[in-house]
């Protein structure tokens, strides 16, 4: 009987010191975020072990400075390592990467490469959507992205209306060539 209790007191004791160190380890990994986000907000870039929502907040503010190709290539790690509640979250942040960079295409009147980034957008936005149907932030940026479509396709008439008259205009000042019939 007295063995029982041994060896029940004893796997009490290991079952109380396992909790303690998963509560340690679990709050030394909660401190290490909290941490990462800190530098985050200051721009400084996390360390290479933080966390998942630290990798997504450096890559929103480097998609947010115009550095792009850096913020693309994190979101494309966390598409595949981000746990599933993240997830919306990651698709969001690459659909105003995506946005970000289409409104930087139409302001250089590039419209054909404006208009494949928006659809990426547009897609982007619809998965996180998807995954959490009540993300407002996707919702509206969706519904700007869209907006953004009519918008290019009338400032791409413009800008072909402008080339056109401009060539008309051109060819009517050429001199040498008779302005009348023949």
């Amino acid at each position: 009987m007295r063995r029982w209790r041994f060896w029940i007191a004893v796997g009490l004791l290991g079952t109380g010191v396992a909790v303690m160190l998963a509560a340690g380890w679990q709050w030394r990994r909660i401190s290490l975020d909290a941490e990462a986000a800190a530098a985050v907000a200051r721009g400084v870039p996390p360390p290479p072990d933080a966390g998942v929502a630290a990798r997504l907040a450096w890559a929103a503010r480097l998609g947010r400075k115009g550095r792009h190709e850096e913020a693309l290539e994190i979101y494309s790690v966390l598409l595949e390592t981000a746990p599933p509640h993240l997830m919306p979250w990651v698709h969001h942040g690459l659909g105003d990467l995506y946005l970000r960079r289409a409104r930087e295409e139409v302001e250089r009147t590039a419209f054909d490469e404006a208009l494949p980034l928006v659809a990426l957008a547009k897609q982007s936005y619809r998965r996180a959507l998807r995954l959490d149907p009540g993300l407002w932030a996707a919702r509206y940026n969706l519904e700007a992205a869209l907006r953004l479509l009519p918008e290019i396709e009338r400032l791409e008439m413009k800008r072909k209306e402008g080339k056109e008259a401009a060539k008309e205009a051109l060819w009517s000042r050429v001199p040498g060539f008779p302005r009348g019939l023949p």
